[in-house]
């Protein structure tokens, strides 16, 4: 997050000399409504251990049961695995321009990939998963610094945060025709919450004089710090409160109206 910021500011000296031209690309109009959509990367190392951990444990303990009982069976279980560190999302958000500046207030939805264990028999078609995915809606303030790059192009630097109010889900879907619980299966969803802060820079091109196209890269720190559901609260592998986060680069591309 520090190097992004730091890479902004040098950006905002190098981009000075063009920008001081005079150039007027949004011809008074004050008012950006847009929409953007993205993908981003963010490490959660704690949910992609939580649920390989339990793929291995049943992995392990479902080949013991079967080796015991049938010995001469083919095959064996497998824990397939993947992560959660890639995440989509989009948002709305209307800015306001006055002058060189701006600001913003944007909604959206966010959700990471699942980290997920797969656990899968070479012979059988008997299989159980287990995954966990972090969905969010992020309500989010920002500030911009406007410079007028030509006649119909923008950029834009950006600082802000906001509030995150997030859902992990945990679901188990148990196919293992030798368990007690075959066919069965369950979604928890546990509660959180967050603040986070980002920082953005953005390019706009305007055509038609009301419509715009755009694209931007932004760093971001948001974590979770804890997850609930009612009285129970999500532990990692090591007891402690199971963490979250959108915490990385996120890259998005967006349209919008000028009025």
């Amino acid at each position: 997050m520090k190097k992004f910021v730091v890479s902004l500011i040098a950006v905002l000296f190098f981009v000075t000399a063009v920008a001081a031209q005079e150039f007027d690309p949004l011809q008074g109009k004050t008012i950006q409504l847009g929409m953007r959509f993205g993908f981003g990367y963010a490490k959660n190392k704690q949910m992609n251990s939580l649920i390989h951990t339990i793929g291995d444990f049943d992995t392990a303990d479902m080949n013991a049961y079967v080796d015991t009982k049938y010995p001469s069976a083919p095959g064996e279980f497998e824990n397939n695995k993947k992560k959660a560190d890639w995440n989509l999302g989009f948002d709305v958000e209307p800015r306001f321009f006055f002058s060189d500046f701006g600001a913003g207030i944007s909604v959206g939805y966010h959700v990471t990939q699942h980290a997920e264990s797969s656990i899968e028999h070479t012979y059988f078609d008997d299989n159980v998963d287990y995954n966990m995915q972090l969905k969010c809606i992020p309500l989010l303030g920002t500030f911009y610094y406007r410079l007028d790059m030509s006649d119909s192009v923008i950029m834009l630097l950006g600082v802000g945060g906001g509030y995150y109010k997030g859902t992990m889900e945990f679901e188990w879907e148990d196919n293992f025709s030798l368990s007690a619980t075959y066919g069965e299966g369950e979604t928890i969803k546990f509660k959180g919450n967050a603040y986070g802060a980002h920082a953005r820079l953005e390019w706009n091109y305007i055509f038609s004089d009301v419509f715009t196209l755009y694209a931007g890269i932004e760093g971001r720190y948001v974590k979770f710090s804890e997850f609930k559901d009612g009285n129970n609260t999500l532990k990692n592998v090591d007891g402690g409160n199971l963490s979250a986060q959108l915490t990385g680069v996120f890259f998005y591309f967006g349209a919008s109206v000028l009025m």
